[in-house]
């Protein structure tokens, strides 16, 4: 089961004003010799491989690991490439949200069905559905989200949280 967004992904959500310290994971890289993540960025790759080219490592093979904001690792480092979990995700979508063109509140719905994921924004009365925002669809739940969290705030239906 995937559990969080790739970094290409937690970029877009921070792009659309997302607030990074929002994130619960960061990407970190460590040199295959050294238990602490290298504080530099440089590195490059060659048949396949990640190398550092740092003086501390250079030539070393590099891999990169997620880890949780709270780990006991330089903070600046950190900071570099913040990773959205599906917690955070979840934490940022509002459970519910007045809809001007329903005139009613639109509430969360998140459905497993044939192995897919379902999201959307959905209005009931009386244990019918009335109406029905976009529906976002994955194999994985934290990508049918993303997607949900990102029409949502494309729409200004969602605005960010910026607290955490």
């Amino acid at each position: 089961m995937k559990t969080e967004l790739t970094v290409e992904e937690s970029a877009k959500l921070i792009e659309l004003g997302v607030d990074p310290k929002l994130a619960s994971k960061c990407l970190l890289y460590f040199c295959d010799e050294y238990d602490e993540p290298l504080a530099s960025w440089d590195r490059y790759e060659e048949n396949g491989k990640v190398f550092c080219a740092t003086e501390e490592a250079y030539g070393r093979s590099v891999e990169s690991r997620i880890v949780s904001m709270d780990a006991d690792f330089d903070q600046s480092a950190k900071e570099e490439n913040p990773i959205f979990d599906l917690s955070d995700v979840i934490g940022i979508l509002p459970n519910s949200y007045f809809n001007e063109k329903y005139h009613d509140t639109m509430n969360l719905c998140i459905e497993h069905l044939n192995n897919k994921w379902f999201v959307n924004y959905r209005y009931y009365t009386g244990g019918e559905i009335v109406a029905q925002d976009v529906e976002k669809e994955a194999l994985e739940l934290i990508d049918s989200l993303y997607q949900l969290l990102i029409w949502s705030i494309e729409q200004r239906y969602v605005k960010p949280k910026t607290d955490k």
